[in-house]
């Protein structure tokens, strides 16, 4: 039976964060020392019960198979209640202890499944195991069968960063798989560059991700923000004359906004407002009817 350490989230967030992060690394730390006590203790228990007469039954392997798949459906289920970290982190650990890595090819996927992109990485996860399955269905890929390992990156490039270096030990890793943070995607290029393991990207789309020239190793499915700005700035010009702009301080948002001032630039047009904002900030009406020198929050002069 698994021991489930926890705290208060109310008192988590108004721990400083250099005492989150003691709090979290240790936690890791010492979880398996913990797991190998309680397993110690429930051993013994265990012998107490059947001292005391109780008749213990164990399931045989074939009952366990059968037990496994009438159940399999229920972690899924309730995936996005529980936590798509800890599921995918369970998954991973059951994987190292009982499946052996040269038995299969392995493809990584590293995402946010903690903050605020939790959402698209658990449906990223969720399209990649279920075309595993799909492949796994028919065959597999030469005869061997593909698992998926799964990573939390929690939108932070330095874990994203150790994440890929993790995935990299598997010895049949054939590919990567990445998630939303363009930061994130750029700090792991350094680790995969010279991997010679393809990174495929479904969402992330700052520009420069697309330099074949710089990073060679990148098989892009999402759009490229270098395209998709040029496009939101033509038909911006096709109504208005005096463009302003908010952009989110973040790679991607700074990204864009080079872009679309670089486009404009070129037809002549100057943007007479910009204004960078935090992510989770959602009431601009100030800043609208500063940036455009009036009162009226309809006024349609931009």
């Amino acid at each position: 039976m698994g021991y489930i350490f926890s705290i208060s989230l109310k008192t988590y967030k108004k721990l400083p964060q250099e005492l989150r992060k003691i709090l979290i690394d240790t936690a890791l730390e010492i979880t398996p020392l913990q797991r190998a006590l309680a397993q110690a203790d429930e051993e013994k228990l265990l012998e107490l019960i059947k001292a005391s007469g109780v008749e213990v039954n164990t399931l045989q392997p074939q009952e366990r198979t059968k037990l496994e798949k009438l159940m399999e459906y229920i972690p899924k289920k309730y995936e996005e209640l529980i936590g798509g970290e800890i599921l995918s982190k369970t998954q991973e650990i059951l994987f190292d202890k009982y499946k052996k890595d040269q038995d299969f090819y392995v493809i990584g996927v590293d995402v946010d499944l903690s903050k605020d992109a939790k959402s698209s990485g658990l449906a990223i996860k969720r399209g990649v195991e279920l075309a595993v399955k799909e492949i796994n269905a028919r065959g597999g890929i030469l005869v061997k069968k593909v698992a998926v390992i799964v990573k939390d990156n929690s939108a932070l490039a330095s874990k994203g960063a150790k994440n890929v270096k993790d995935l990299l030990k598997y010895k049949n890793l054939i590919g990567v798989v990445g998630g939303l943070h363009s930061a994130v995607i750029l700090e792991q290029l350094e680790y995969m560059q010279h991997s010679g393991i393809s990174l495929f990207i479904p969402w992330a789309a700052v520009s420069s991700l697309t330099d074949i020239k710089k990073h060679d190793c990148i098989f892009r499915v999402s759009a490229n923000d270098l395209y998709a700005s040029d496009f939101i700035a033509s038909n911006v010009l096709k109504r208005f004359k005096k463009p302003a702009i908010f952009y989110e301080n973040s790679v991607w948002g700074r990204d864009n906004h080079t872009n679309i001032k670089r486009y404009l630039g070129e037809r002549g047009v100057e943007i007479v407002y910009a204004k960078q904002f935090n992510r989770g900030i959602g009431d601009f009406t100030q800043d609208i009817t500063r940036g455009c020198g009036c009162s009226d929050y309809d006024c349609k002069s931009s």
